[in-house]
């Protein structure tokens, strides 16, 4: 969609301010005094609670690196809940877009994170040129809750924590829009 370079500044605004708010939720709750464990925790010490010492696995490791502070609730899915939102208002939720393989030098660390050399020392995710690697979404809130769930995936955090963390998001983007600290849109 086309904006007018006041219109992206304001959105771009809102959008900032939200995020903000957003992680000063986050980060109070998160360590609140009933803050939780990651799931990498949980599952190598499941011998010491009642009722989980079957499910115990000393050498479990998830698929990212976990984050040294607690789980509970999850910053990426707030984030994606609160710009999901916020998009949403100014564009409608119907908005399709693709999101490519990043191609920038710098990005070298997931690039390789991700991808495989071939015989011909061509990079690759599963045979596929890494410059073809690219999702299409037909609506940003499939893609949040997308983001929400790779959380989960990558096993940095339980389901509860992704479904609090992209909620708070929504309510803290919904007040901010509510509110229009910035004026009127």
């Amino acid at each position: 969609a086309e904006t007018s370079l006041e219109d992206t500044a304001y959105i771009f605004s809102t959008l900032n301010l939200t995020l903000a708010d957003g992680f000063i939720n986050i980060w109070d709750i998160k360590w609140d005094d009933d803050y939780f464990w990651r799931p990498v925790s949980s599952v190598r010490q499941a011998d010491e609670l009642t009722g989980t010492q079957d499910l115990d696995d000393d050498l479990w490791t998830p698929r990212q690196f976990t984050p040294q502070h607690p789980c509970h609730p999850s910053g990426t899915s707030m984030t994606a809940g609160a710009a999901s939102q916020v998009l949403a208002n100014f564009f409608g939720d119907d908005v399709e877009f693709t999101v490519g393989a990043d191609l920038h030098p710098n990005g070298n660390r997931l690039r390789n994170a991700l991808t495989d050399t071939d015989d011909d020392g061509i990079k690759d995710v599963n045979g596929t040129p890494l410059d073809e690697v690219s999702k299409t979404y037909t609506n940003l809130f499939d893609a949040a809750d997308e983001a929400r769930l790779s959380r989960i995936y990558s096993g940095a955090h339980f389901r509860f924590a992704t479904e609090t963390g992209i909620t708070l998001g929504r309510e803290v983007a919904n007040f901010v829009l509510d509110t229009a600290p910035l004026g009127e849109f």
